[in-house]
């Protein structure tokens, strides 16, 4: 594993972090459209939990801090 696959689990973290993924629906305070089908929650959620879990095998990989804290998120289990 390279640093190149740091930088570039980072910018698709900010990313997540910026389409509002980080939250539930119910709590993304309006970037979400308000009817989504439970296909598009469940995208959503996945896109989400594989960002944290490459964050994690990256920078542990690397021995580089995680991008993400536990505190800055509350999106559910897909």
């Amino acid at each position: 594993m390279s640093t190149r696959s740091w930088l570039y689990s980072g910018m698709a973290i900010r990313k997540a972090y910026d389409l509002g993924l980080h939250r539930g629906v119910s709590a993304s305070r309006g970037k979400t459209p308000a009817l989504l089908s439970q296909t598009d929650m469940e995208i959503r959620q996945r896109a989400w939990w594989g960002c944290y879990i490459m964050d994690i095998m990256v920078s542990a990989t690397l021995g580089r801090p995680t991008t993400i804290r536990d505190f800055t998120f509350d999106a559910p289990y897909p």
